[in-house]
């Protein structure tokens, strides 16, 4: 919920005023909300950006509920902006993806000691001041590729659409060209994944001399859990006993 402002006539005379109706508007904030952080009543902020304020002249009512206007209007503009941008790289692969993960010591207990001040009896010790971050380029996603194209060609709207009523796509037919970039996109995540995963079991080997920590690795791929199989047998002893 936006903070509430307290607000004085003169305030709306001020530059802080319109900083913070685009401060919010960036945020998605409607007028509800704005109104709200503004400490007034929706109905009041309704007649300031509509030019029939009680509260201030005919020439005050047009000069500022024009710049309340077109405050509001570039800032969600400038939004609009970000959030196509911000797709149009999730579409083209220029997005990334940064996860953080804190590695896992052996404690001196070795999990012996259930009152172990350090571990709490779990008989590993988390090191946050040694974090493994994995920052992944992310692939070509083939929904924000087919939904940029459906809004912005209309040749491309054209042939899909004709491909769903025509073609309807079954297995026996030959794949529709949007369906294809889908699949090739999903067969390049999965070999990316891969490639992320066993760099991830790299590092902890390596910096655990030859060890895997006691860790969450739910996450990694079978693939990989198959080559490291025999790190893996020796991770599950350890926590058995």
């Amino acid at each position: 919920m936006a903070k509430k402002i307290r607000v004085e006539k003169s305030f709306y005379e001020t530059d802080r005023f319109y900083s913070i109706l685009s401060a919010l508007s960036k945020k998605d904030a409607t007028d509800k909300e704005i109104a709200a952080a503004l400490n007034i009543a929706p109905e009041t902020f309704s007649r300031m950006k509509n030019g029939k304020y009680e509260g201030w002249s005919k020439e005050q009512n047009e000069e500022r509920s024009e710049r309340i206007c077109q405050v509001l209007s570039r800032a969600r503009a400038s939004l609009i902006t970000a959030l196509k941008d911000s797709y149009i790289k999730l579409a083209t692969g220029n997005a990334k993806s940064t996860t953080t993960r804190y590695v896992q010591a052996r404690c001196m207990c070795n999990g012996n000691d259930r009152e172990c001040p350090a571990c709490g009896g779990t008989g590993y010790i988390t090191l946050t001041d040694r974090a493994v971050v994995m920052e992944q380029q992310l692939p070509p996603n083939a929904q924000a590729i087919t939904t940029l194209l459906r809004h912005y060609s209309p040749d491309w709207r054209k042939d899909e659409e004709e491909a769903d009523s025509e073609f309807g796509w079954k297995a026996t037919d030959d794949l529709p060209v949007w369906k294809w970039i889908e699949l090739e996109m999903t067969k390049g995540k999965d070999e990316k994944q891969i490639e992320n995963d066993e760099e991830e079991i790299k590092y902890l080997l390596e910096i655990n001399n030859g060890h895997l920590p006691r860790h969450n690795y739910s996450h990694i791929s079978k693939e990989v859990k198959e080559k490291y199989k025999e790190q893996f047998k020796e991770l599950e002893s350890y926590e058995t006993d």
